[in-house]
């Protein structure tokens, strides 16, 4: 189960060996998950995604001024993708409507900072 640690004594060593193979024994599939399977493994992949996107969304909303520059820089992907592809004019139409969402974000904000007439 365990790879060799050459810290340890060979005293060490085998009471260690007793006590993976005593384990082993009472629980055939304890090696396999102690190692994690390639299936769990994958499972953590999304989570560990999804904060990532969380966090990177909430600096963008917070730098609320890239909504200009990153909506035009999605209008010209579109534009491009008319001749290049239409992946291309795909991912144009995404970037724009993230650039807009940040754009009425800030729109909303300055609004709401406003004073009632």
């Amino acid at each position: 189960m365990s790879t060799p640690d050459s810290r340890l004594t060979a005293a060490e060593r085998a009471a260690l060996a007793s006590l993976e193979a005593a384990a082993a024994a009472e629980d055939p599939h304890l090696a396999t998950r102690l190692k994690g399977s390639p299936v769990s493994r994958v499972k953590t992949v999304p989570p560990i995604a999804y904060s990532y996107l969380r966090g990177r969304w909430r600096t963008l909303l917070r730098l609320r001024w890239w909504g200009v520059p990153i909506t035009v820089a999605g209008l010209v992907l579109v534009v491009l993708g008319m001749s290049i592809g239409t992946l291309l004019s795909v991912t144009g139409a995404a970037v724009c409507a993230v650039g807009l969402r940040v754009l009425a974000q800030m729109i909303e904000d300055r609004r709401a900072k406003a004073p009632a007439p």
